[in-house]
């Protein structure tokens, strides 16, 4: 493998060592850290990804926003489910709605 491997190389860039000379690509468990840390993960994986492969890092950028936005409107639609089980259709039904 080391005959393989040409100088100013160094068998880790590209896919698998095999001499491909693309850029490295993000581990896909930022994937899973998408899922958990939204646009936070997206932007680490942006700052250190954009020099090296802007594709990648542009790629995870927007699947952190989607994902931000998905998690953003799915607790917006909890509130409104659980106001309307507790209040249901009247909000004056409520008895904590003079309280605010």
């Amino acid at each position: 493998m080391a005959d393989d491997i040409r100088e100013g190389q160094s068998g880790t860039a590209g896919r698998g060592g095999t001499g491909d000379t693309s850029p490295p690509v993000p581990s896909k468990f930022w994937y899973v850290a998408h899922l958990f840390l939204w646009v936070i993960s997206g932007l680490v994986v942006y700052v250190l990804y954009k020099d090296i492969n802007r594709e990648a890092a542009r790629r995870h950028l927007i699947v952190s926003l989607i994902l931000g936005v998905v998690v953003a409107v799915a607790f917006v639609g909890l509130m409104v489910a659980v106001e309307l089980v507790i209040c249901g259709a009247d909000p004056s039904a409520c008895e904590y709605i003079d309280e605010w």
